[in-house]
């Protein structure tokens, strides 16, 4: 059994594309995948610089996740950096930040913009193999 971990959630580049201050495409498999966090026990925490803009693009990404399904309780009062994308420092300080700007983070092309956003299936495997998720 494992400990929950912390999750930090990105919005732009990882939930959805990159198109701020608009909402870009979703991401394929995010939700999906977060749904599984959740159902496991994590703790999700949306980490998003959009909530240092007083604009209402903060809310517009709260929302949108609650229409995909995702109900975030929990946010970060300012962005914070996310930490390098390792399994093991995972596994030994029980946090992982999701987000297209950490170091060693799996990325994958994003057609729309010629970019690249957070890879949810090479996430998702690593998550089932290391049985944070099932």
């Amino acid at each position: 059994m494992y400990e929950p971990l912390t999750i930090w959630l990105d919005f732009d580049g990882t939930i959805v594309e990159h198109a701020y201050p608009a909402i870009g495409a979703l991401n394929p498999n995010a939700i999906e995948v977060v749904e599984k966090l959740l159902k496991a026990g994590h703790r999700v925490v949306l980490n998003t610089t959009r909530i240092e803009f007083a604009n209402g693009t903060f809310e517009e990404a709260l929302d949108f996740l609650k229409e995909q399904g995702i109900d975030l309780a929990e946010y970060t009062p300012q962005k914070l950096y996310p930490l390098p994308f390792n399994t093991e420092s995972i596994a030994l300080y029980q946090e992982v930040f999701i987000d297209d700007m950490a170091t060693h983070m799996p990325l994958t092309f994003c057609n729309q913009l010629q970019g690249t956003m957070v890879d949810w299936v090479t996430l998702e495997r690593l998550f089932l193999e290391r049985g944070w998720i099932s």
